[in-house]
């Protein structure tokens, strides 16, 4: 069984929102991904991410997530996204080979020209976001059985 690393960027960034979708605590490692721009995305709470020059994307790695784990994150990330293999750099100044959520060609007009910011997400949404979460994870559960 093989396992994968994530880039997280977004609403996955924040360990309660990882957890109730993965049932896992995540251990977060700080890692940048260049050559991406992440924005606010119309009438949504969560960002996307685009590939442009001259960006970066400040997040967290997770390592080695098993397959399984791979496909309750496909599932909540929908088709808005696309899953990506990205190389990230880490604070200690590694590349690693990883996987990311970008947003799907066909959802660019949800591009708001604004940075998302984890901290404003937390504050305002968090809550009720946490509770949709918690939906998604029982309807997955419903899913495997």
């Amino acid at each position: 069984m093989s396992s994968s690393n994530l880039f997280v960027y977004g609403s996955l960034l924040n360990r309660k929102v990882f957890q109730a979708v993965t049932g896992i605590v995540p251990k977060y490692q700080r890692a940048i991904l260049w050559n991406y721009k992440r924005t606010r995305l119309r009438d949504r709470v969560y960002p996307g991410i685009v590939k442009t020059s001259d960006c970066f994307v400040a997040g967290s790695l997770v390592i080695d997530l098993d397959p399984m784990t791979v496909d309750a994150l496909d599932f909540f990330e929908d088709d808005v996204y696309a899953r990506k293999p990205v190389s990230v750099s880490t604070a200690e100044g590694n590349t690693v080979e990883s996987f990311t959520y970008v947003l799907s060609p066909e959802y660019t007009y949800l591009i708001v020209d604004e940075e998302w910011v984890l901290s404003e997400f937390e504050k305002s949404h968090l809550d009720s976001y946490l509770v949709g979460c918690k939906k998604f994870s029982d309807s997955l559960a419903r899913r495997g059985s």
